[in-house]
């Protein structure tokens, strides 16, 4: 029998993971020019599903929002450096539209589960 977590039933989490498998390909082989983009890449991916499941371990309230909003800026992140990526040449924008859908749809869920305070 394999454990299971809460996170792991929520779409933004399947989504955020979806796009971390995603990530690998499209910097395989990118040029040295971009190795630190690369880098900011894979870890504002990272970042994503690890904060959507530490979010989801809180208590409803700021400490979890504060989560939720950390992985919604990482999405943000994620989206910047495909462009920089694009920006430099080696990708083409078409080779990042899938990854801009996913962030796109992971920003969306993410506002809807942690709107801001009044």
């Amino acid at each position: 029998m394999t454990a299971s977590f809460d996170h792991e039933t929520l779409d933004v989490y399947k989504l955020g993971i979806q796009f971390v498998k995603w990530t690998e390909p499209f910097v395989r082989g990118l040029p040295w020019s971009c190795r630190n983009v690369r880098g900011q890449l894979i870890r504002s991916a990272d970042s994503i599903p690890l904060n959507i499941a530490e979010g989801n371990a809180k208590k409803p309230g700021p400490d979890r929002r504060h989560y939720l909003e950390i992985a919604r800026a990482s999405a943000a992140e994620c989206a910047a450096s495909l462009d920089v990526i694009v920006a430099r040449g080696p990708r083409s924008p078409t080779d990042a539209e899938d990854g801009k859908i996913l962030l796109h749809r992971i920003i969306s869920i993410l506002v809807r589960l942690s709107p801001p305070i009044p």
